[in-house]
């Protein structure tokens, strides 16, 4: 299975040229804060309001999960009124910026799945503008910035501008967010109102509301769940009985048969009879190696059907729906699929809180996820180190061609744990002689050797059997 949330070869760039790219606009309110106004802090509404409209694009580019950069253009007017000399002045201002965001909610509490986000921005950027200051009740032009004697368009006045504030977006789907943002713009001049005061700053702000739209969403997915934490080998997990583009050729043929083959089991059932004892059949959407919330789940997919969440082998396992065939579970994948665009979700089988596995429905057998078993490893064992080589979703694969394929000599052990065909070597009581063997192997050429450990006949973590 292909994961749900970054972890993070996610933030790597995608093929996809426009991967991580979206627009933005906006429109908003853009307040001037300087020596004309009436108060500091609150823009006046009466007499004069000093309310004035803005409206922006920005084009961004995701960086990360956390880091996103982005260029704005903004284009809107000022005001501000000074009663008590009875002079009041309207600008027009244009804004180029360049600026970065930073995911607060990401940065300070995890990446994780959320369906709405604190960011805080930083820019700096160039701001123009023509203004004139007059006369309150004549209209009189007193002094006029930016006309004729500036170096922007149409003789604008051109200064520096440091943009910075904070924002609140929601994700509305993997294409569209909308977002409301706060910001304040300092600009290096003291004559954004035609008038020179004590301060050498003026200041303006561009709060508004946006929405975004997202070219390919670079998803927001869990690692590849691997049967073992420690597991290297990348490789897509077909659990689903369905053709993987990374199947080779017997493997989406085998998945296909398996498929068909549990459809026509339940064919020989009555409508309300299910040929699988005491199994239940669920969706899985998501597979994390760290908690998350099923509520955290459910907002990143916008789904409405409650989430079961069961942990084993390291993993936090999300899974939607109760079926007791196999066929009605295949059918509301498809539409989690089409509607909740979770094009990895997959049919599990569970038998209480066993899961189970999908092949050993049709040959009748004890089908837990066990499989076969641990190698020849016994509860009695307290505790065991070997050192895993592969791991393939072939049944064909021999320990005997693993021997040859890999140039080992020792005893080479297979084991299954769901679809997977794990192959290790070595029956090691202390975890240093387990080390030498892998550097050896190492050394040899096997690159991917890692160290597993059994507690009692099980595979544990192997944080869990290093601190016993």
């Amino acid at each position: 299975m292909s994961s749900v949330f970054p972890g993070y070869s996610q933030d790597k760039p995608g093929s996809n040229l426009m991967d991580g790219w979206s627009v933005n606009v906006n429109i908003g309110a853009n307040l001037f804060y300087g020596d004309i106004e009436v108060y500091n802090f609150f823009p006046v509404t009466r007499n004069n309001s000093e309310w004035r409209v803005a409206y922006g694009l920005m084009a961004q580019k995701e960086i990360s999960r956390i880091l996103t950069l982005r260029g704005q253009f903004i284009k809107g007017k000022l005001s501000g009124t000074k009663r008590k000399y009875a002079e009041w002045f309207e600008a027009d201002i244009l804004e180029t910026s360049m600026g970065m965001t930073v995911n607060l909610s990401s940065l300070f509490f995890g990446v994780r799945p959320r369906a709405l986000s604190v960011y805080g921005l930083v820019g700096v950027g160039l701001s123009q503008w023509q203004t004139e200051l007059k006369k309150m009740y004549t209209n009189e032009t007193i002094r006029s910035n930016g006309f004729t004697d500036g170096s922007g368009i149409g003789g604008r006045t051109v200064e520096g501008v440091l943009p910075f504030g904070l924002g609140l977006d929601y994700r509305i789907d993997d294409h569209w967010n909308i977002n409301l943002e706060g910001t304040l713009r300092p600009v290096n001049s003291d004559l954004l109102d035609a008038n020179k005061g004590d301060f050498p700053y003026d200041f303006y702000s561009y709060n508004f509301a946006g929405i975004s739209y997202r070219f390919t969403r670079k998803k927001v997915r869990p690692p590849v769940e691997l049967p073992q934490e420690d597991m290297i080998v990348i490789q897509e997990e077909p659990e689903e009985p369905a053709v993987d583009e990374e199947m080779t050729d017997i493997e989406a043929e085998q998945a296909r048969q398996m498929e068909q083959d549990l459809m026509k089991k339940e064919e020989g059932a009555e409508v309300h009879e299910s040929p699988w004892r005491e199994v239940e059949f669920r969706i899985q959407i998501a597979a994390l190696k760290d908690e998350v919330l099923p509520g955290q789940i459910a907002a990143e997919y916008r789904l409405g059907e409650d989430i079961k969440m069961d942990y084993s082998d390291g993993w936090y396992r999300y899974s939607v729906g109760s079926f007791s065939k196999y066929w009605k579970a295949r059918e509301f994948k498809k539409v989690l699929i089409s509607r909740n665009h979770i094009e990895d979700a997959f049919v599990v089988a569970y038998r209480g809180d066993e899961r189970l596995d999908l092949a050993g429905l049709l040959t009748g057998e004890d089908y837990s996820e066990a499989g076969e078993g641990t190698g020849g490893i016994t509860p009695e064992i307290d505790l065991l180190f070997r050192v895993q080589v592969m791991a393939t979703t072939s049944s064909q694969v021999t320990t005997e061609s693993i021997q040859q394929q890999l140039n080992i000599s020792s005893e080479v052990y297979r084991e299954r744990s769901g679809v997977w065909y794990q192959f290790t070597v070595g029956d090691f009581k202390d975890f240093q002689e387990a080390e030498k063997i892998r550097l050896e192997l190492m050394t040899s050429g096997i690159r991917d050797a890692f160290i597993v450990a059994y507690k009692n006949g099980r595979r544990v973590p192997l944080s869990e059997a290093i601190m016993k």
